[in-house]
């Protein structure tokens, strides 16, 4: 039995509204695109602050959108990596800065989580080295999704056995299962329906280990909000609660596909197809 059906019903509603205002500028992509990522990733970054109770807010996120701006700049003559250096050394600088300047050091955290997925993200978009970014973000999005709302449903119909109670105390052994597995059993068929080149047993892997990625995500969004005593990270979308509260797992898979990026990388794979489409 479904807990709480008027909550679901809300959910559901919720979900109808926002899911074209995602659809459409990852399709548009270009600079409607790169706004859009801003926008997310500030209000990543201002949820993050309500949860972990940063005080200086308005100038942290006004420097915030800077960087970001800065980023998209630095991208037209540079490549990702240096964005990437420059998130974890000012991560570094600003840890050091808050951990002196007051008990609150969570800043170079908020930071950090709200960064990578706008540069992974940006960069899987415009990904040179697969068939198509836009496919790959889409598979990306989809992986995550399907994780978090398979884990929802085995969870509640199914699930028993807690694993993470003093994390996450609604997580079952059940919904877990559905979470890890689920992505693979939804998406392989459809990809081999479509009649697309597919390395059956590479992509098996990567589907696994960004559900893991997912779960993860979910996880650690769950324990933030645990340790500073918050059910949800803000009430902007009905039924949901906020935005990290429905890109957590988004979050969590992103992470794992940069890894696994710069590991097909570093092992001389990085020119693979994971996908291709029959001429």
């Amino acid at each position: 039995m479904i807990q709480d059906v008027k909550n679901l019903k809300q959910r559901l509603f919720t979900s109808l509204l926002i899911i074209p205002l995602f659809i459409v500028p990852i399709l548009i992509g270009g600079y409607i695109y790169q706004f859009f990522l801003i926008f997310l990733s500030t209000l990543i970054f201002y949820e993050l602050s309500l949860i972990t109770k940063y005080d200086n807010k308005q100038n942290s996120i006004i420097l915030y959108v800077l960087f970001l701006v800065i980023s998209l700049i630095l991208l037209k003559y540079f490549s990702y990596q240096i964005c990437l250096y420059l998130c974890f050394l000012f991560s570094i600088i600003i840890f050091l800065i808050n951990k002196f300047k007051s008990n609150n050091a969570w800043l170079s955290f908020n930071f950090i989580t709200s960064y990578l997925p706008f540069l992974i993200l940006l960069a899987i978009r415009d990904e040179s080295n697969f068939s198509n970014g836009l496919v790959l973000t889409f598979l990306l999005i989809t992986i995550a999704v399907i994780s978090d709302v398979s884990g929802y449903f085995g969870g509640q119909f199914f699930g028993k056995k807690k694993i993470f109670p003093y994390i996450s105390p609604n997580k079952t052994l059940e919904g877990t299962f559905f979470a890890l597995f689920m992505p693979n059993v939804i998406i392989l068929p459809i990809m081999i329906l479509a009649n697309l080149k597919l390395q059956i047993h590479l992509a098996f892997l990567i589907i696994i280990l960004m559900s893991v990625g997912a779960i993860f995500g979910d996880l650690g969004a769950s324990f933030i909000k645990r340790n500073f005593g918050v059910k949800n990270s803000s009430n902007i979308l009905p039924g949901h609660g906020g935005v990290i509260d429905r890109l957590d797992s988004i979050i969590g898979s992103s992470v794992v596909l940069m890894v696994l990026i710069f590991i097909f990388h570093i092992s001389g794979l990085d020119g693979i197809q994971l996908i291709e489409f029959e001429k």
